[in-house]
């Protein structure tokens, strides 16, 4: 678990910004956490772009100690023989044609 304080920023391509607090992140983290819940193996393809987001489920998957990859869309997920896949939204397990 996060316990110092800290601040991230984000840019934006459109040249805007926003800061957060890390009692913020903290919370957006509890949010991750409870929609990876269903992750306690496998290595998880993660397919989402670069934000705070990210950085959130990030962290989330480094204090369940599972491995994960950066995907740039679902289809890879089979090619890295992926376990789960994770859009930012939902995760879902990945089937493979043995």
């Amino acid at each position: 678990m996060i316990v110092s304080n800290f601040t991230v920023l984000e840019i934006f391509e459109s040249g805007g910004e926003q800061t957060f607090q890390s009692h913020e992140l903290r919370r957006n983290i509890a949010s991750f956490e409870a929609r990876l819940n269903p992750v306690t193996c496998g290595l998880v393809g993660v397919c989402m772009e670069r934000s705070t987001d990210l950085i959130c489920v990030v962290v989330v998957l480094l204090e369940k100690r599972v491995p994960f990859i950066f995907l740039k869309d679902k289809a890879e997920a089979a090619l890295v023989s992926a376990r789960w896949v994770f859009d930012g939204n939902q995760v879902g397990f990945c089937f493979r044609n043995s």
